[in-house]
């Protein structure tokens, strides 16, 4: 910002005339000049009264030196005006809202905004702000008026426990939801968030602490079903399974269980994390039918993704090195071309050199599963 921002025509213009500007530095080095040596103190008594988290920080006061706004992090040309359009709108200043909020005078709509903002600057009040809204205007609209893409959007940024209103509302209305929002499971990635982290990571932390213990998964599954449904009971433990045998290395566990949950939940796992899945297969199993079934939901990958530029090149290799250790060595050097041809046309370098290596893996009659072990 220094070199193209602050020095910027409207940039200097928009702020003389209205403002006056002082910049601190907080930090020190040896390569400060005399002048940033100087404000050392004045910076360090700024920083006491008005302390600052991110850098860059911009704070906005009054012609009285009353703090009035402020905001964050680098912003372009268009941006800093608009930020200090914003610092001279009594309706956009963050600490005049705040304190407008404190006397118990504000709209619904403002008061999102203020929450939206304090949240983007990690203020603690900010869930006090959200919870108020939530709990005293969101869950008292009529459905026509909640279900909007702003107020989803708004309970998605604050719901992070079960005892949220918004968890309630995301659990019981998540077709209608995932409809509005246009996303498969955007519902259900929430819910299924909270509910592992309340109900497994616990036992889950606990087990990890010992060498010999492992998590009571049909404990933890009763108590699922019992707070909630069957649905999630199985949504939930599965991932969390597979990610606790990862943790211990029970590689035969680890692809059993990833198949199993493939098997149940593929049509509604993405693409990249079915990927992801396919090269624990191809990495740590050496089971036939587990290959198989590997093979089988890649293709669906490969097909579904004929225009992805980064994700299919990726997918066309797990497809082919699983398509190679079950012993389809030409179908899987055909597959592997092309997927070195697209890392080539999209110029993803990484893939690239690693595609080319594992091609003439393969021309060799080389392991190439071996290669990120």
């Amino acid at each position: 910002m220094e070199k193209e921002v602050y020095t910027n025509d409207s940039v200097g213009q928009f702020l003389n005339a209205n403002f006056i500007s002082v910049k601190f530095q907080l930090d020190s080095s040896q390569n400060d000049d005399d002048v940033i040596k100087r404000t050392y103190r004045e910076a360090a008594e700024f920083n006491q009264k008005y302390p600052v988290v991110f850098f860059p920080t911009f704070f906005f006061f009054s012609p009285e030196g009353n703090i009035v706004h402020k905001e964050i992090g680098y912003k372009d040309v268009g941006q800093f005006i608009s930020i200090s359009k914003e610092a001279l709108d009594t309706a956009k200043q963050y600490f005049t809202l705040l304190k407008k909020y404190e006397l118990g005078n504000m709209d619904f709509r403002t008061m999102v905004y203020l929450a939206n903002k304090a949240n983007s600057f990690k203020d603690t009040i900010a869930k006090n702000i959200a919870k108020n809204c939530i709990d005293n205007y969101l869950t008292d609209m009529i459905p026509n008026t909640l279900f909007t893409k702003e107020n989803i959007e708004f309970l998605r940024a604050f719901t992070t426990s079960s005892k949220d209103n918004g968890f309630k509302i995301f659990f019981l209305h998540s077709r209608k939801i995932d409809s509005l929002m246009k996303e498969a499971l955007y519902s259900e990635s929430i819910v299924g968030y909270i509910i592992s982290k309340e109900e497994i990571d616990p036992y889950v932390i606990s087990a990890s602490k010992t060498v010999s213990d492992a998590p009571d998964w049909e404990h933890i599954k009763s108590i699922i079903k019992n707070k909630y449904n069957e649905y999630y009971t199985d949504r939930t433990v599965m991932p969390a399974k597979i990610r606790w045998f990862a943790y211990r290395r029970e590689w035969s566990q680890l692809t059993k269980n990833t198949v199993a949950m493939v098997k149940k939940y593929g049509s509604t796992i993405s693409n990249w994390d079915l990927n992801d899945y396919g090269m624990s297969v191809l990495l740590f199993s050496n089971n036939k039918n587990e290959i198989n079934e590997a093979i089988n939901w890649m293709t669906k990958v490969v097909k579904m993704e004929s225009d992805s530029s980064n994700l299919l090149p990726a997918s066309l290799d797990t497809y082919a090195n699983l398509l190679y250790k079950s012993g389809r060595k030409s179908e899987a050097i055909k597959i592997e071309n092309r997927a070195l041809n697209m890392a080539v046309t999209f110029n993803i370098s990484n893939f690239i050199e690693d595609f080319k290596g594992v091609l003439e893996k393969m021309k060799r009659g080389q392991p190439t599963w071996l290669r990120n072990q």
